[in-house]
Parts: structure tokens; C-alpha cells; sequence
């Protein structure tokens, strides 16, 4: 019992994060945004309440090194 406890603190938040999506929805006067499971509703933003919007283009590779979970600081950059 304990162990499947443990196991379960453990390993709980990284099956989350496994399966958390990130849904953006762009509507006529809103930013919809919404991280599942941390936001259980979606979070609006109102177009009025940007002050700049700019689009890039971003490259994991290049950019950050690669994808995925980094288990020590990289200091190389």
C-alpha cells in the first residue's frame, strides 16, 4: 500500500505532464488560452489588453538545444 502510495507521488506529476495541451484559441476580440490540467476553464484576454503582438518563429533545436525534461543546468550557453 505504501509503496503504490509513493509510486504514486512520485510518478503522479509526471503522467500530468505527459498528457497536459496547450489549446489556443484566437476569436474576433479575445485570446483564449488554456493549459490542461492546470486550468480547468479557459483563460481570456481581451484584445485590448495587449499592448504588442508579435509573431516568431521558434526552433527548439536551435534555438533551446533541443526537447524535453533537463535533469542538470546546462552551462554551455
Amino acid at each position: 500500500m505504501w509503496i503504490g502510495l509513493v509510486l504514486a507521488i512520485v510518478f503522479g506529476p509526471f503522467v500530468l505532464l505527459y498528457r497536459a495541451n496547450l489549446r489556443i484559441e484566437a476569436r474576433d476580440n479575445n485570446l483564449m488560452l488554456r493549459l490542461w490540467p492546470f486550468h480547468l476553464k479557459a483563460r481570456t484576454i481581451p484584445y485590448n489588453d495587449m499592448d504588442l503582438i508579435i509573431i516568431i518563429d521558434i526552433s527548439p533545436i536551435t534555438d533551446f538545444g533541443g526537447v524535453g525534461v533537463r535533469f542538470q543546468p546546462s552551462f554551455y550557453r
